[in-house]
């Protein structure tokens, strides 16, 4: 058996969260991805932005667009990686690719 999601604990910590809370669709205007927000347990919250088209899709997202006052603390759950918090996240997502993070 084949289990690829030990590999991935912070993301499948977010699956697993003690909240249990959906996540909830974002329409964003002009937003080149599909957005999605869930709150976790510890108030922080769980951002997905899928590439859902053929071609790479640069995106710029305004932390306020997705719901969030401010951020101290943005990480790629993929990459396990702590990335430059700011008003805005940009990054450029390839064809049917998502970006997973987590903001504080």
């Amino acid at each position: 058996m084949d289990d690829r999601s030990a590999d991935q604990p912070e993301v499948l910590a977010v699956n697993q969260d003690a909240a249990g809370k959906p996540a909830k669709r974002v329409f964003v205007r002009g937003l080149a991805a599909e957005l999605w927000v869930r709150e976790l347990a510890d108030g922080s919250h769980a951002v997905g932005l899928f590439n859902r088209t053929t071609q790479a899709a640069k995106v710029e997202l305004n932390w306020s667009d997705a719901g969030l006052k401010s951020t101290s603390k943005v990480r790629d759950l993929w990459l396990r990686k702590d990335l430059a918090k700011g008003k805005i996240f940009s990054v450029e997502i390839p064809s049917h690719g998502c970006v997973l993070l987590r903001a504080e």
